[in-house]
């Protein structure tokens, strides 16, 4: 395993933790920007990888160099040869990873709310649709687990702007525990969200996870096989493959 998040754990566990596709859209941007650093961030250590081997070998030809500078100079040589066991494959996998998160916010992208606002924006207008829901969520899975609610959830209530609308959440939601447990137990997120999306705007935002299962986001086919990935000119020399004593440093 080489991945940072698997396939898995970023689509349903992850963004599975939004309740907005704008939200979703924040961190999948936060996602895709861990990612291009890591790789921009192992050219570099390729690069300086490559400089120690080349001044090793500098040593090791250097007749007048005692025996114990030689004999570290082979090992810097043999550690980076080493090196290319975990840094390969792990360079490898974060490309797929990477395209797999632009894949999926290519899916998330057409039905955000905010949608044409510049990200640093949006990402801040989606916070109240992002808490109000999250809150709701936190109060269906209080009241599943032990029939009530808390008293620092309450003051959280209480506190967003939408306040009526979730403390009207709790009550529905209450007395839909009351009436049949095993039926509020079976709830889909998405049915007890809506019970407070109070206009057409945080409705439109709500996200299902259908958006994810319907494309088989996690079948290896619809994806661009490795070796034929473009990569764009921010990611500028991603390509390189560093040729060190019969060694591919490929970054």
């Amino acid at each position: 395993m080489h991945w940072k998040h698997s396939r898995f754990e970023t689509a349903y566990i992850i963004l599975g933790n939004c309740h907005t596709y704008d939200e979703a859209y924040r961190i999948l941007c936060e996602l895709e920007e861990d990612r291009e650093f890591s790789i921009e961030s192992a050219l570099a250590e390729s690069l300086r990888a490559q400089a120690k081997v080349v001044t090793s070998k500098t040593v090791l030809a250097d007749e007048h160099e005692t025996r114990s500078g030689k004999l570290l100079a082979q090992c810097n040589i043999d550690e980076q040869r080493a090196r290319t066991r975990i840094a390969q494959p792990c360079m490898d996998e974060a490309r797929r990873e990477l395209q797999f998160i632009r894949h999926l916010k290519s899916l998330v992208q057409p039905r955000r709310v905010f949608l044409d606002q510049p990200d640093h924006v949006a990402h801040q207008s989606a916070q109240y649709n992002e808490w109000m829901f999250d809150l709701q969520w936190k109060t269906y899975n209080h009241l599943a687990a032990t029939g009530h609610i808390p008293h620092d959830h309450l003051m959280l209530l209480k506190m967003h702007p939408a306040s009526k609308h979730l403390i009207s959440g709790m009550f529905e939601l209450r007395n839909r525990l009351q009436t049949s447990t095993d039926v509020f137990l079976m709830m889909a997120k998405e049915t007890v969200l809506d019970m407070v999306a109070h206009d057409d705007e945080s409705a439109a935002g709500l996200m299902t996870m259908r958006v994810f299962s319907n494309q088989s986001v996690l079948d290896d086919s619809i994806y661009t096989p490795l070796s034929k990935l473009t990569v764009d000119a921010e990611q500028r020399n991603a390509d390189l493959k560093i040729q060190t004593n019969g060694v591919r440093y490929d970054v």
